[in-house]
């Protein structure tokens, strides 16, 4: 799992790394990667994958939405952490899986956190039946079986 903050205020990237690596080892689970960013057009240029991104919304030369308009394409979950209130309706319609108030509650992040994973392990679950009832219908000389692994869901060539 890679998790990404953007942010321009650096306590509150801090604050997030702090409270995300506390809900994954207060639960015996392998902390994601973490990656920050202090500047919202750093979001546009990563290439890495993402499973989850907290994002500002009012930032110096740049706004969270239009951030994630200038994207191709968005296969992340986007968390808003912000300082204003007023932003919730767009944030809906941006599909938003939550959206946070500044100061950061860490009940609240634990909240998102938790229905990021959850959402995100559907959709793999969720794949991962698509490409088994694709399969089905292949000759056996082209299938490909899948195997759930603890973070991950590996399709095995076979032939």
């Amino acid at each position: 799992m890679r998790i990404l903050i953007c942010d321009d205020d650096t306590l509150i990237i801090e604050q997030l790394k702090k409270y995300i690596e506390s809900y994954f080892e207060s639960n015996h689970l392998k902390c994601p990667e973490l990656v920050s960013f202090t500047s919202g057009e750093a979001l546009l240029t990563d290439k890495g994958e993402k499973d989850i991104v907290f994002l500002d919304i009012e930032m110096p030369g740049s706004n969270g939405f239009s951030l994630l308009e200038n994207l191709p394409e968005i296969h992340f979950e986007v968390i808003f952490v912000t300082a204003y209130d007023h932003y919730g309706i767009q944030a809906i319609k941006f599909s938003a899986l939550d959206y946070i108030l500044k100061p950061t509650d860490i009940d609240e992040l634990i909240q998102a956190v938790t229905k990021a994973k959850k959402k995100i392990s559907t959709q793999a679950e969720n794949r991962q039946m698509l490409h088994l009832l694709q399969n089905n219908k292949l000759p056996d000389k082209h299938k490909t079986p899948a195997l759930s692994l603890a973070d991950k869901i590996e399709f095995i060539e076979i032939g």
